[in-house]
C-alpha cells in the first residue's frame, strides 16, 4: 500500500486533513481504477453532466472518489447535486464530510442549511466542525446562528469562524462587534488575527468605534500580520493619527507603508508622512507615493510638485521616472502639456503620459487623448482607447452626456484592426449598456476576422453584449462561431450567447500527468529580476494547473510585461498588450476553490466569473475578499523578494516546470 501526500497551504477552510491531506489511492492494486474515475468525474464536471452523473461515484469504496465527488460538485451551480451532498455529509471519512461542508457553504438553499446545522451535534472532529461553522457564515441567517447561540453550541473560535461569514454579508449586532472588539484587546495571538481580519474584510455597512488603544497594540505586537491588519483597520474606521504615521514610517515593511499610503486623502494633513515615502530608501514606496499623490491628493504643494517632476528629469530608477511623468500628465495644464509630449523623458514613457491624462481635472483632456489614437506605437494607441472608452463610458452613466461620443468611438473600435481595441470597444458597449442596430455589421464583420486570426477574445468580448443583438445577427455570430475552432469554450460560448448548438469535442483532463506529479506541480517563473518558485494546486484546480503549464511549454509567456497595483498589494503576469490591460488570451474554465487567497498567493484573472484567460496574479498581502472569486493556481514558496522589486519595466522571460 502507498500513500500519496497531497500538501496545501494552511487554510481557513479545510483545517487539518486538508493541510496535510493524506489519500490512499493504491488500494489492493487499484488505482488505475481510481485515476480513470476522478479523471471522468472532472470531465464531467467540466462539460456540465456531474449533476446527472455523480450516483457511479457516490458509494465508491474508496474515501478519495467520495471526498473528490464532493468539492467537483460544489463547483456546479446547479443546486441539485445538494442532494448527494447531504449523503456525503454523513460519511464515514473525515475528509470526506470536511469537504461536503465546505461544498454545502456554497449554496444558499434551505436544504443545504438544514444539513450544516444537523449535522453539528453529531460531529466530533474538530476539523470537520471548523469547516461547518464557516459554511453557517456563509449562507446561513440570523435566526440559525442565534439558535446556535442560545443552545451554547457556538464557542470562542467556532463562534467567530461563522461570524466571519455573517459580517462579509453585513449581518451584525452590537452585542457581536464588541465580542470582536474584546478579543482584539485581549485575546491571544490567533484570536486576535481572527478578530483583525474579520473586521477587516467585513461589509461596509458594518459600523466599529475602535479605540486608539487598540490599533497601537496590533501595530506593536509580535506576528508578521497584526501590523498590516492595524493599518488595514485604522484606514478603514478613520483612526489613522500622527503616532501610527510615525509607527508606519519606522516599518521595515515595504508593503505596510504602501497600503497606508494608497488609503490617505489629502496631502497637507499628512504632509510629513507623504514627504518621508517621497525620500523613502525603497523604490516601491517612492513610486507608490507618487502614484496616489496624483490619484487620491489634490491640494499637493508647489514645492513637491517641482520634487516630483525633478524626479522625473534626473532619477536612474526606470519606475520612478514613470511615476514622476504621470504626476505631471495627471496635474499639469493641458496646453504646456502638449508642449512636452515630444521632450524627453516624456517622449520614452507615452503609455504613463496616457494614464495620467486620465487623472487630470481638465475636460479639455479628451482632444489631448484622441490624439494619442494617432500614435505609430500599438501600444501608446491601445492605451489611449482603453481610457477614453473608460472616460466615455462614466460621462455616459453619469447622464452628463448623450452618449453620441461614446458611439461613434465603439463603431471606431470595431473597425480597427487590432483585437485589443476590438475587444475594448466590446467592453465599453456592455458596460454602458450603448447598443444600436448599426452596430451589428461591423460585429459580424469583426467576428468573420477574428475567426481568421483564430482570436477567442472577441467572442468572449462579444458575450457580453448578446443580450442587445437581434436574432439575425446572432444567427450570422452563430455560423462564425461554428468556423472558429475552440473547442474548449465553444459550448460555453453557445449558452453565453444564448444560441442553440450540440457538443463539440471534449474538455479533457489528463489528470494521471498531475498524478504523477503529486498533484502538486512545481514552476520557476524567471523574470529580469530573478526567479521566484510558485508551487500549482494541482488537486483544487486540476484543469487551470494543466492550462498553465501547457502554455509554459508553449512559451506563451515569454516576453510578457508585468505591472503592479499598490494599493492592492498585487502583481500581475501577462500583458500581451503593453497597456496594463489583461487581455483573456489562453481561455479556460474558472474552477473555484476551497483554498484562500492568503499573502503570496497565485490565482487566475477572469472575465465576469465564467471565462479565464492566461494572466496570472499574485497578492502580496492577505487578499481574502478574492476567495470564492477567482481561481487559486499555487503559493509562492521562493523568491518573494523578487516579486516585491518587480515593476512595469520588467518582463517575463520563461516559465519552467521543476517537478
Amino acid at each position: 500500500m502507498i500513500l500519496v501526500t497531497l500538501r496545501h497551504t494552511k487554510t481557513r477552510r479545510l483545517k487539518g486533513l486538508l493541510l496535510v491531506l493524506t489519500v490512499q489511492y493504491y488500494l489492493t492494486g487499484c488505482a488505475s481504477s481510481v485515476d480513470s474515475k476522478i479523471e471522468k468525474m472532472i470531465s464531467y464536471r467540466v462539460n456540465g453532466e456531474l449533476n446527472k452523473r455523480f450516483e457511479a461515484f457516490l458509494h465508491d469504496r474508496n474515501p478519495a472518489v467520495r471526498a473528490r465527488l464532493a468539492y467537483e460538485l460544489s463547483l456546479c451551480e446547479d443546486t441539485s447535486g445538494v442532494s448527494a451532498l447531504r449523503k456525503l455529509f454523513n460519511d464515514s471519512s473525515p475528509l470526506v464530510r470536511n469537504i461536503s461542508a465546505y461544498a454545502l457553504g456554497r449554496f444558499e438553499t434551505a436544504e443545504a442549511r438544514k444539513s450544516l446545522l444537523e449535522r453539528i451535534e453529531k460531529e466530533a472532529d474538530p476539523d470537520v466542525l471548523e469547516e461547518i461553522f464557516l459554511s453557517i457564515g456563509k449562507n446561513g441567517t440570523e435566526e440559525d446562528l442565534r439558535s446556535l447561540v442560545l443552545k451554547n453550541k457556538v464557542r470562542g473560535k467556532f463562534l467567530m469562524l461563522a461570524l466571519e461569514g455573517f459580517l462579509e454579508r453585513g449581518i451584525y449586532t452590537e452585542g457581536r462587534i464588541n465580542f470582536l472588539l474584546e478579543k482584539l484587546a485581549n485575546g491571544n495571538l490567533r484570536e486576535r488575527e481572527m478578530a483583525a481580519r474579520i473586521l477587516v474584510f467585513a461589509s461596509d455597512s458594518v459600523r466599529v468605534d475602535l479605540s486608539k488603544k487598540v490599533i497601537d497594540g496590533l501595530f506593536s505586537s509580535p506576528g508578521n500580520k497584526l501590523p498590516f491588519y492595524a493599518v488595514l483597520l485604522a484606514a478603514k474606521y478613520g483612526k489613522v493619527d500622527k503616532t501610527l504615521l510615525k509607527s508606519v514610517v519606522d516599518s521595515p515593511d515595504p508593503r505596510i507603508k504602501i497600503k497606508m499610503l494608497s488609503s490617505l486623502k489629502g496631502f497637507r494633513t499628512y504632509k510629513s508622512f507623504w514627504k518621508s515615502c517621497l525620500r523613502d530608501t525603497n523604490v516601491s514606496v517612492r513610486s507608490a507615493a507618487i502614484e496616489y499623490l496624483y490619484k487620491n491628493c489634490s491640494d499637493v504643494d508647489r514645492e513637491t510638485q517641482a520634487f516630483i517632476e525633478k524626479q522625473g528629469y534626473s532619477s536612474r530608477e526606470r519606475s520612478i521616472v514613470a511615476k514622476a511623468v504621470e504626476f505631471v500628465f495627471a496635474r499639469g495644464d493641458i496646453i504646456d502639456l502638449k508642449k512636452k509630449i515630444d521632450e524627453v523623458p516624456f517622449r520614452n514613457f507615452k503609455n504613463n503620459a496616457v494614464r495620467g491624462l486620465y487623472y487630470n481635472p481638465s475636460p479639455d483632456r479628451v482632444k489631448l487623448l484622441k490624439s494619442f489614437l494617432n500614435d505609430k506605437e500599438p501600444s501608446v494607441k491601445r492605451s489611449a482607447y482603453k481610457y477614453l472608452m473608460k472616460y466615455l463610458v462614466e460621462e455616459y452613466k453619469s447622464n452628463s452626456a448623450d452618449g453620441r461620443a461614446l458611439v461613434e468611438y465603439i463603431l471606431w473600435g470595431l473597425d480597427s484592426a487590432d483585437p485589443v481595441i476590438a475587444f475594448l470597444a466590446l467592453d465599453a458597449a456592455r458596460k454602458s449598456g450603448v447598443y444600436y442596430d448599426d452596430f451589428d455589421p461591423a460585429v459580424i464583420n469583426g467576428a468573420m476576422q477574428y475567426v481568421k486570426m483564430s482570436n477567442k477574445a472577441f467572442f468572449v468580448g462579444l458575450a457580453g453584449i448578446m443580450e442587445y443583438m437581434d436574432s439575425d445577427a446572432l444567427k450570422g455570430i452563430k455560423r462564425e462561431v461554428d468556423r472558429c475552432g475552440i473547442d474548449k469554450v465553444r459550448d460555453l460560448l453557445y449558452s453565453r450567447l444564448g444560441l442553440d448548438g450540440k457538443e463539440h469535442g471534449s474538455y479533457g483532463v489528463k489528470y494521471k500527468w498531475l498524478k504523477r506529479h503529486d498533484f502538486n506541480p512545481l514552476v520557476r517563473v524567471n523574470t529580469t529580476e530573478g526567479s521566484f518558485m510558485v508551487k500549482c494546486d494541482g488537486f483544487f484546480a486540476p484543469v487551470t494547473s494543466l492550462r498553465f503549464m501547457e502554455l509554459a511549454r508553449k512559451h506563451f509567456y515569454d516576453g510578457g510585461r508585468i505591472w503592479r497595483d499598490y494599493a492592492q498589494g498585487m502583481v500581475f503576469f501577462g500583458d500581451t498588450t503593453g497597456t496594463e490591460f489583461l487581455y483573456p488570451e489562453g481561455i479556460s474554465l474558472v474552477e473555484y476553490s476551497p483554498l484562500e487567497f492568503s499573502e503570496w498567493t497565485v490565482g487566475v484573472l477572469n472575465a465576469e466569473g465564467q471565462i479565464q484567460g492566461a494572466s496570472f496574479f499574485v497578492v502580496t498581502v492577505p487578499s481574502y475578499d478574492l476567495n470564492g472569486r477567482y481561481t487559486r493556481l499555487g503559493k509562492v514558496i521562493s523568491g518573494k523578494n523578487v516579486i516585491l522589486a518587480l515593476d512595469e519595466f520588467d518582463r517575463i522571460l520563461s516559465i519552467e516546470l521543476v517537478r
